[in-house]
């Protein structure tokens, strides 16, 4: 019970890791889009 608890946080900040590390990527890759 406790492990689908623990196992969704862990999902949950991987993908939150995942989409700062895309959004890093996309502005050091485009600078001219500044938002």
């Amino acid at each position: 019970m406790i492990w689908s608890v623990i196992l969704e946080a862990l999902l949950a900040a991987l993908t939150a890791f995942a989409t700062v590390i895309v959004q890093a990527m996309v502005a050091r890759y485009s600078p001219q889009t500044d938002y």
